[in-house]
């Protein structure tokens, strides 16, 4: 089925900055740019999810979308439900951390039985199968070392959209039928290359991290920052990969659009890419932020956003 024209939303993962990302996706729907497929890891997969929830409920009642209101109670959601880190996480005393991986009973250094909470009460499975939009979320098999990108026919959707934005060691392993699955951002950041090989025409990425880490210090004795810290800097290796293959790939084949006939790159067609991330890097972590924190990073995404997309 050809995709021609369709348009896909790819985020990124990043934890508590999915605020950023929220904001941004704001100006991305207020400028017009409708996705018609939507791909997400970790704290993307939550915003995405967000996003064709909301579209499918809207969907359900019979009423036309309206992608302003959606975006808008996107960024509503986080104001209202991510204020503090315990409305997400509750942190563990370093005497359970340890009795637990001594007794082979490790569940990560934080329980995030709040964020699972507040998951499974926003996102209705029927809502999502509702949906117009076609969502795709990135989980890991710890395994096989595979990543799933799940959709909405997968009975157990909500779980992989829990799997993905678990962070390994600080979060608990999630299990699938069985199967031990964590943050798809161990494998991928930002799934912008299954968008392209869905044949999407023009993609908008919104990735949580600068393309700089800054200068900032490092606390190596913070177990939690500098597990957060290592997963920044994949962040922005992977995503600069990425985009600097779709580039490539477009500088490689025909520029009308139409697929190129023959040679490594047969098939494939130029894609338009628009990448919007912070101009510097974001200083927070998912045990220390404030409802201001919130508010500014969704201010930051929003005025991240606005000049590019047009």
């Amino acid at each position: 089925m050809s995709m021609e024209k369709k348009n896909a939303l790819v985020l990124s993962g990043g934890s508590i900055k999915g605020a950023f990302q929220a904001g941004a996706i704001q100006a991305v729907i207020q400028s017009g740019f409708i996705p018609d497929f939507i791909y997400g890891i970790s704290v993307g997969a939550l915003n995405g999810s967000f996003l064709c929830n909301e579209s499918g409920r809207q969907t359900n009642a019979g009423n036309l979308l309206d992608w302003n209101s959606i975006a808008q109670k996107l960024v509503s959601f986080w104001k209202d439900n991510v204020k503090r880190p315990s409305d997400v996480i509750k942190e563990k005393s370093w005497l359970d951390v340890g009795v637990s991986a001594l007794f082979d009973n490790f569940t990560g250094l934080v329980d995030t039985s709040p964020l699972q909470s507040l998951v499974r009460k926003t996102i209705s499975v029927d809502s999502l199968r509702a949906s117009p939009v076609g969502l795709k979320v990135g989980a890991v098999d710890l395994i096989n070392g595979d990543i799933t990108y799940a959709d909405s026919s997968y009975p157990d959707i909500v779980d992989y959209i829990i799997a993905s934005s678990s962070t390994p060691i600080i979060m608990p392993v999630i299990s699938i039928r069985g199967m031990p699955f964590v943050d798809g951002g161990t494998r991928e950041i930002a799934p912008l290359k299954p968008a392209i090989e869905s044949g999407a025409a023009d993609i908008v990425v919104i990735a949580c991290d600068s393309k700089e880490m800054g200068s900032s210090s490092v606390d190596s004795k913070d177990i939690i920052k500098l597990i957060e810290r290592v997963f920044d800097v994949m962040s922005i290796a992977i995503v600069d990969d990425d985009v600097g293959l779709a580039q490539y790939i477009n500088g490689n084949v025909p520029q009308d659009g139409t697929p190129a006939l023959s040679g490594p790159f047969a098939g494939k067609r130029k894609v338009i890419i628009r990448v919007i991330r912070p101009s510097s890097p974001i200083n927070l972590d998912i045990t220390k932020f404030t409802s201001a924190d919130i508010e500014n990073l969704i201010q930051q995404g929003y005025r991240a956003a606005s000049p590019l997309i047009v």
